[in-house]
């Protein structure tokens, strides 16, 4: 099997800006006004909208509803029918935020009403208190609901998984579904993540551990959830499938300095973009596009810029250069994923729209996409250190 026989067949995508993937595309061309940070929450949002069957979200937190919704979307623009695969060789591949306990508050506040002055915990009376707290309320927010409850939702029976890195979460789900795939281990892969970044405790916990920028300083958190699937080209056609984007190779790749630090120079960013190009065997003249990981704190942000300086030094004309995170917001563990959905578009339209176009630029990438460079570079970067990045080629009109 040749790297271009894994292709992405469909998307299903929730933000506060658009839902599902024509919708995001028009985002993404026009820009949308926003007056302050809290634009980017999905807070007010109604997943029982989107999610037919809506007993998976009786134990589900507000961010497990978001990715609900999504898988719900992908379903639909992948033109997939249950069962057309064995639901043995169907995987989900998830990457989710870590537990927060503002999820757990009821659980919590029925200990501290039982809790003596000596420290000690009334059973009876925790049992009296508890009962204000919803039944499931332990089960709420958990790292893996949306990988319980997608599979459920897909029929996916094969050997799930789930990722909790940040803001490389979807990039490694989609990196493990795509080595699965290659290896004939299984015919359909559910890869993404979902995120609910700007709820009032993680995102201070992000700001605190430098992890992201505040709003002030150009980048907003923001909620969302995005999947993709990926299958071999020919079942995808057999069945029907409409290919986004051919999958190529990935890499990723570890400063290994600790938690909240990262190298200056970009030692490990460097590696990781050169093994995925020696993977895909594309050559750096060959990438029309990159999609920029854009974490929106300064120092990473001229630090992988400058990296993709020396990677392109000899490339000749320089590749475009895009930032979605300006018009989505940082979605952190859902980052990504339209990125790679959506490179055909790119490529078709022949520019980057104006409203994604790099602040970091400096003059060093172009805005105009050349077609006969089909391929496309997709990069996240983590302020501890940690990088990934996927190449795609579009598919053009």
């Amino acid at each position: 099997m040749s790297p271009s026989d894994i292709v992405i067949t469909g998307i299903g995508a929730v933000t506060a800006g658009a839902i599902g993937r024509t919708a995001h595309w028009d985002l993404l061309q026009n820009g949308r006004v926003t007056t302050s940070e809290y634009d980017y929450s999905l807070k007010l949002f109604r997943p029982d909208s989107h999610v037919k069957d809506r007993r998976y979200l009786r134990s589900c937190s507000q961010a497990d509803g978001i990715g609900l919704a999504a898988l719900s979307g992908l379903m639909t623009d992948s033109n997939y029918e249950p069962e057309y695969y064995s639901p043995q060789r169907v995987d989900i591949y998830t990457g989710e935020s870590p537990p927060n306990p503002q999820d757990h508050s009821g659980h919590f506040e029925a200990l501290d009403a039982a809790r003596d002055q000596h420290g000690h915990i009334s059973e009876r009376v925790f049992g009296q208190t508890s009962r204000s707290a919803r039944p499931v309320t332990l089960l709420l927010g958990l790292s893996n609901n949306v990988l319980c409850y997608g599979s459920l939702m897909w029929d996916a029976r094969g050997p799930n998984s789930n990722y909790t890195a940040s803001v490389l979460s979807a990039h490694l789900a989609v990196i493990n579904a795509a080595k699965r795939v290659k290896r004939g281990a299984l015919d359909l892969a559910i890869a993404g993540g979902c995120s609910d970044s700007t709820e009032e405790f993680r995102k201070a916990t992000l700001i605190a551990t430098n992890t992201v920028a505040g709003y002030a300083n150009g980048t907003a958190v923001a909620d969302g959830a995005a999947f993709i699937t990926l299958e071999r080209r020919e079942a995808a056609l057999a069945r029907g499938s409409r290919i986004l984007a051919s999958y190529m190779s990935s890499a990723y790749s570890c400063d290994g300095l600790g938690p909240a630090r990262f190298d200056p120079d970009g030692k490990a960013l460097y590696d990781c973009i050169i093994r995925a190009l020696s993977a895909a065997a594309v050559k750096p003249s060959e990438i029309g596009l990159i999609f920029s990981g854009s974490s929106g704190i300064p120092e990473l942000d001229l630090m992988e810029i400058e990296v993709l300086g020396r990677v392109f030094a000899g490339a000749g004309t320089a590749p475009a250069l895009a930032d979605t995170s300006r018009v989505l917001g940082g979605l952190m563990e859902a980052g990504g994923m339209l990125d790679l959905a959506l490179v055909s578009e790119f490529f078709n339209c022949g520019v980057v729209p104006l409203a994604v176009r790099s602040r970091i630029n400096h003059g060093q990438f172009t805005n105009n996409i050349s077609p006969e460079r089909p391929f496309a570079l997709a990069l996240r970067c983590s302020t501890s250190g940690e990088y990934s990045c996927v190449i795609v080629k579009g598919e053009l009109n």
